[in-house]
């Protein structure tokens, strides 16, 4: 069995890996997984390793509005906001792991889905680790429009979990410094 700490290293390696710029859709998909691994199983990695290091965890997010990145909805498009969880150089707001799980990002018909709504909808919809139905109609009306919109070139699911990625890794550095120099 691999070491924890171990493996914790090599799965922030491949989120890294699977969240630059260019990743396809599959990539950011595979991304899901991972994150699902660290953060959401019913014993997270980050968890399992953060028992014995003891590090702080704090998760920058962005104070940018509700839609900044969005173009102005059509005529006939459903009620949807975005907030941005990475900052892109603006003032940032540290928060803890459950925080940054809670924290609302996309609303769709006034109901609004969280950064582990969208990582839970990737992997278990959208093929991250599952290919399955949705477990309700949030979670479908959540995976149909945020497949439908996009930002910046990608439909909302996939730059979601990029800037959730992006976010991740960089609240995750005390921890994987840690586990880099455990013996």
């Amino acid at each position: 069995m691999m070491h924890p700490y171990h493996l914790l290293l090599e799965s922030a390696a491949d989120l890294e890996r699977l969240i630059t710029p260019g990743s396809s859709e599959y990539q950011l998909m595979k991304a899901s997984a991972i994150l699902r691994q660290l953060f959401l199983d019913s014993h997270p990695l980050v968890h399992l390793v953060n028992r014995d290091l003891r590090q702080p965890l704090v998760f920058e997010l962005s104070h940018l509005k509700p839609n900044d990145h969005l173009p102005p909805l059509e005529a006939g498009q459903p009620e949807v906001t975005y907030s941005a969880v990475e900052s892109l150089g603006k003032a940032q707001t540290g928060v803890t792991l459950r925080e940054f799980l809670n924290h609302p990002t996309i609303t769709v018909r006034g109901h609004s889905y969280t950064v582990k709504n969208i990582i839970k909808c990737a992997a278990h919809v959208g093929g991250g680790v599952h290919a399955a139905p949705p477990d309700d109609d949030d979670e479908a009306n959540l995976y149909k429009f945020s497949r439908e919109l996009e930002i910046l070139d990608r439909n909302m699911l996939m730059h979601s979990l990029a800037d959730i990625g992006r976010v991740s890794l960089r609240g995750l550095q005390p921890i994987l410094s840690a586990a880099r120099a455990a013996p």
